[in-house]
């Protein structure tokens, strides 16, 4: 009888995953005829880079390097929202304000400029030609970017002073942190970190992160916040060691956790954070080794270290990793001769699989870019190197999936492309950009290429498996508050928590001793209740949960203690 379960089990899941495989196979790339940037090249556009918010607006952002002294150019951006194809079949990019003139050209893809929020509203950051660090905003509805009238770093004190690969990510609702290097002298050098809050509008100021002599000069900074905008940066450094700091974000203070020593002398690492604070990091030694990590939330030791691959490449592209809403990561790298290394990490159990690598003939994927959704579904893109010219690529990894699918090539093999950004919209269409160099030297373009809805709002699930509930609400937190009234004294329970990150989220539901004690509407992204005149030595049992419009609940969490 077991066995018998089983089969039908197993035949279950073929239906499904024939059906999942049906939807992708009827989804289409749409390439755009005219380029994204410029009007009329020839230019010199590069490094695109894509942010996508949780209300589906998408921001694009790219370098010009021409007209300006050599090393300097402009940047330029444009915003795509849910209406993405004009009814040419062209992209629906909107072009904004230029960001800033003067600024100085990053040397590498794996700096990020740019971040946006829940709401819809980005950030972006650069270096000018005074040594400042500036940032810019771009409200949701807007399309002018908003300078902050001031430097986020500190004033330099000589001339051999720099500043160097600002790197940005914002939280949810809006709070960010932005990390860059700062070489004092010859001999010495500074990763220092600025967090602003959105809810004031203002900067906290310049902090030191790390700081070390310049034999140790890391150029690769990284940085990855959780929902409400603690944070993790990490630093690894050519004396074999992988340092890594963490902030919390109301204290605006770092703390150091203890360096990890490396294998070899040099390694490419990235970073990921979830909304509950837990970070995962994957890196790639000069030995081809692969590794992933993790540093769960408040403790200063690593975890779960594990070895993903004995064949990566450091030469041609870093590691990537990306997290879903439930915490698990997916990570991505070259691999040497055999295409494109990945693994999946669960939260749950905190244990790594390791996927086969997907074939790409004998090349190695270069400028790897990954995007995952809420559900876990990816995304990833690279360029591929043939002879003189070099072209993008993208392969689908849906949800429970073992193997990616439905790899597509996305630009002609007779033009020279790189640089290639993809992310995942809310609404399950995917964005990419890339760098089209037009066979000309110090001239470029912006390509662009969507599909729409690629995954559905919900991956396809058969029935009789498994029911998918709605998202659960995040980062549920109590504590106890004591008000005195002259003699008397009231007891509080104050709950807070951040929105769910399902998009037909109406309300939530507040549980005190399993019955419903109040309904919230879903609006906002941070939420507060208090249940008050409690009883000091009382236990209450609290629960919350997420209502869709079906009514559908999600399941019910229970609060951590503040």
């Amino acid at each position: 009888m077991k066995m018998k379960n089983v089969l039908c089990f197993a035949f279950c899941m073929l239906i499904m995953m024939s059906l999942q495989c049906d939807k992708l196979a009827a989804s289409k790339w749409i390439l755009s005829q005219s380029h994204l940037y410029p009007p009329s090249p020839p230019n010199c556009a590069s490094m695109p880079y894509l942010v996508t918010s949780g209300n589906n607006k998408t921001v694009a952002i790219w370098f010009d390097g021409g007209g300006q002294p050599l090393g300097y150019g402009s940047m330029h951006s444009a915003t795509l929202d849910s209406n993405l194809v004009d009814n040419q079949g062209e992209l629906n990019w909107n072009y904004t304000s230029p960001v800033a003139y003067n600024v100085l050209l990053p040397f590498t893809t794996q700096t990020h400029p740019v971040g946006i929020d829940a709401q819809g509203n980005a950030l972006t950051v650069w270096t000018d030609n005074d040594n400042n660090i500036l940032v810019s905003r771009l409200p949701v509805l807007e399309s002018n970017w908003n300078t902050f009238p001031n430097p986020i770093n500190n004033k330099l004190n000589n001339t051999s002073s720099k500043v160097s690969n600002p790197y940005i990510s914002v939280a949810p609702n809006g709070n960010a942190v932005v990390l860059w290097t700062k070489t004092i002298n010859s001999m010495n050098f500074q990763t220092v970190a600025n967090v602003y809050n959105a809810q004031t509008n203002a900067w906290k100021g310049e902090r030191v992160v790390y700081e070390g002599s310049t034999d140790e000069l890391s150029n690769i900074n990284h940085v990855a916040v959780d929902e409400v905008g603690n944070a993790i940066a990490v630093v690894t450094t050519p004396n074999r060691f992988l340092k890594t700091s963490v902030l919390n974000f109301e204290t605006n203070n770092w703390t150091s956790i203890k360096p990890l020593l490396l294998d070899a002398t040099n390694a490419q690492v990235s970073a990921t954070m979830d909304s509950e604070g837990n970070a995962t990091l994957v890196w790639i030694d000069d030995y081809n080794m692969v590794y992933g990590i993790s540093l769960l939330s408040k403790q200063l030791n690593y975890s779960n270290k594990f070895l993903l691959s004995e064949n990566g490449n450091t030469f041609f592209s870093v590691p990537v990793i990306k997290n879903d809403a439930q915490g698990n990561a997916i990570a991505v790298w070259p691999e040497n001769l055999e295409g494109l290394g990945s693994a999946r990490y669960s939260r749950k159990t905190g244990k790594w699989t390791i996927l086969a690598p997907h074939d790409l003939v004998n090349k190695i994927p270069v400028n790897i870019s990954l995007s995952v959704d809420v559900h876990g579904n990816a995304v990833a893109t690279w360029a591929i190197y043939r002879a003189a010219t070099e072209f993008i690529q993208s392969a689908v990894l849906p949800l429970g999936y073992p193997t990616w699918q439905q790899q597509t090539q996305l630009s002609p093999n007779m033009e020279q492309n790189q640089n290639p950004h993809v992310v995942i919209t809310s609404s399950g269409t995917v964005v990419v950009v890339w760098e089209n160099d037009i066979g000309q030297f110090l001239s470029g373009i912006i390509n662009s290429s969507v599909n729409l809805h690629l995954f559905p709002y919900q991956p396809y699930v058969a029935p009789l498996i498994k029911e998918i509930l709605p998202l659960h609400p995040r980062s549920f937190r109590i504590k106890v508050i004591t008000n005195h009234y002259l003699s008397q004294k009231e007891y509080v329970h104050r709950l807070t928590w951040v929105s769910s990150l399902d998009q037909l989220t109406t309300h939530y539901k507040i549980y005190r001793n399993g019955k419903v004690i109040d309904t919230i509407k879903a609006e906002g992204h941070t939420f507060t209740y208090e249940d008050r005149s409690r009883t000091k030595y009382k236990k209450e049992a609290y629960g919350l949960t997420a209502v869709v419009k079906s009514g559908k609940e999600s399941l019910l969490i229970k609060p951590k203690k503040q």
